[in-house]
């Protein structure tokens, strides 16, 4: 008894600080997941009813208390390429009795948001949100998200995503809580799994939210370089399109998988979801338009720099033009000219030259040019 408290507290502690990094080292050599399951590896293939588990994979299994659940989760394992974890992928899916047309989706690596209904399973394709790229230039859906499937059919849900998730790693830890509170269903699952990648955009948005304040704020500072600024702005723009777009299309397709379930708009939980996605577009939509208008007004202040240097141009062009014409006119070789002869010419030309000056700067003034 002594030793497994004192297991139980060193595995507390690692939890405590290494986190995922932790959980994706409590592996099985055949690829299954043990340190958040109490299952063997011939138990985990009794339920899954899988001849074999391919070893790029990462394979968890919980099963309810009362046995009405099973939810199986895949995700590649650290050393496994893309092509390795899509073929493995596919074998496992094909093995659980998918539709073809699903095993063959599941190798898509850049679905959008979408729902499909077979004769027994529905796939339901998200996208959750990653941390922003350190490089501000990787603006594109893919840098931006990554895939997360979720299969629901009998009393089985599975779950497909190649890298580790946060949310994914709390619930397995709070599932015995979670089924000694009440009795939870499929339709609990989904309803979490659509909650927490909401969260991911809110967070992800947030983010982009507070790196647009420090640049709005720098927008009149003289010492940014307005052309850099400029830049910035647009991958923000970029990426809160991005999120909005997804977002727009996660709502239509939780609209569409809750309408097959039947889980009425009256649902307290659909209405909850609805109303963070909805929620989460706004700060997305209203980001993406702040954006625009910041954009709209760096071009604005380029213009208007450019017109204030053609003004200062064009008033040295007024002074300096008249005054031209008379130097240039008193240099031609013609002896008819006024003054050419007198010995006080200069100063005549001088007092010319100035008066035309005065009347051009007075009358500026009068025009308010100035």
């Amino acid at each position: 008894m002594y030793q497994l408290d004192k297991n139980k507290n060193t595995k507390r502690l690692l939890m405590a600080g290494l986190g995922n990094e932790f959980a994706r080292a409590g592996i099985h050599t055949d690829g299954v997941r043990t340190n958040f399951s109490v299952m063997s590896y011939q138990v985990v293939k009794q339920v899954t009813g899988l001849a074999r588990i391919p070893s790029k994979l990462l394979l968890s299994c919980l099963v309810s208390p009362d046995r009405s659940l099973e939810w199986i989760d895949i995700s590649a394992h650290p050393t496994a390429t893309l092509t390795e974890y899509k073929e493995a992928v596919q074998e496992v899916l094909g093995g659980l009795g998918m539709h073809q047309t699903i095993v063959e989706d599941s190798a898509q690596p850049m679905l959008l948001p979408q729902v499909t209904v077979t004769k027994e399973v529905y796939a339901f394709v998200m996208r959750y949100a990653i941390r922003p790229p350190t490089n501000k230039q990787q603006d594109s859906l893919q840098d931006l998200t990554n895939r997360f499937t979720v299969f629901l059919g009998g009393s089985r849900i599975v779950t497909v995503h190649r890298t580790q998730c946060n949310f994914v790693e709390e619930l397995k830890q709070d599932w015995q809580r979670l089924f000694q509170e009440e009795r939870r269903s499929q339709r609990f699952l989904l309803y979490y799994f659509v909650k927490e990648i909401a969260h991911t955009f809110s967070a992800a948005i947030s983010a982009c939210i507070v790196e647009f304040d420090a640049y709005e704020a720098g927008l009149f500072s003289s010492s940014r370089n307005r052309s850099n600024l400029a830049r910035e702005i647009y991958h923000i723009k970029r990426r809160a399109s991005a999120y909005g777009r997804t977002l727009t299309l996660t709502q239509d397709a939780y609209s569409h998988i809750a309408s097959s379930l039947k889980i009425y708009t009256s649902d307290v939980l659909y209405q909850e979801i609805q109303h963070d996605l909805a929620h989460v577009q706004s700060l997305a939509d209203e980001l993406n338009a702040n954006a625009d208008s910041v954009l709209q007004l760096l071009f604005q202040l380029s213009s208007y720099q450019v017109n204030e240097l053609m003004r200062v141009l064009t008033l040295f062009s007024a002074f300096f033009i008249p005054l031209s014409f008379i130097a240039s006119a008193y240099g031609m070789n013609f002896d008819g000219l006024p003054f050419l002869h007198n010995p006080n010419g200069e100063l005549y030309c001088a007092f010319m030259m100035m008066s035309v000056a005065t009347f051009i700067f007075v009358w500026f003034k009068k025009k308010h040019f100035m």
